[in-house]
């Protein structure tokens, strides 16, 4: 089995994480009690506003085919899912909330996997077990700083618990965002085609 990610060095990624968060606070309804899983921005409208992550791409000579943020409410059961059938590897990265919980990753046969189309919670694809049964786990990732991981690979998002006398908010959710590549790319096929850092 191929790597299903890896971290990659970025300097001071979390100004791109505040200026994302900023983003999505004043030019989007995503913050809602009960919010969209999987949201597919508009690109030119983030690198519009999130102009450190525009000056990052640009040196890397890296241009963006999509940018999606990701909310998970702290409360739910944590998921197994994959984002796609077939290998996509892309930059997964933090914005808020993101210290302190784990994406887990199991290996899941493609033939034990159903696709389900867009749909209230996500205007991306998902694919799902279509057993229930104890995957055999192969690692997980506190998501501290950014990371390239590969889509296809199935995994499960487990949110940093909430402090239990506090009733839900926007401010606890999970908050990340990924941004995809030309699918022809080999960046976009191997997590191992990715450089360490970006500059």
């Amino acid at each position: 089995m191929t790597t299903a990610y890896k971290f990659l060095n970025v300097k001071d990624h979390h100004v791109i994480s505040e200026q994302m968060f900023a983003f999505v606070r004043d030019h989007s309804r995503l913050l809602i009690l009960d919010p969209q899983f999987w949201t597919d921005l508009d690109v030119k409208a983030v690198l519009d506003h999130v102009p450190a992550l525009k000056k990052l791409l640009k040196r890397n000579s890296l241009s963006p085919q999509q940018i999606a943020v990701i909310i998970v409410d702290p409360d739910p059961d944590a998921i197994i899912h994959t984002d796609t059938l077939e290998p996509y590897v892309r930059i997964l990265w933090p914005v808020k909330n993101c210290e302190g919980s784990r994406t887990k990753f199991y290996d899941i046969p493609r033939s034990f996997l159903r696709v389900e189309p867009p749909g209230k919670a996500s205007t991306n694809i998902a694919c799902y077990p279509t057993v229930d049964r104890d995957w055999r786990f192969i690692g997980e990732v506190e998501l501290t700083s950014p990371i390239v991981f590969d889509g296809s690979t199935a995994h499960a998002v487990h949110c940093a618990p909430r402090p239990y006398a506090v009733p839900v908010h926007t401010d606890w959710f999970r908050i990340t965002f990924t941004i995809g590549f030309d699918r022809n790319l080999p960046i976009s096929n191997l997590v191992s085609a990715w450089p360490d850092s970006l500059d």
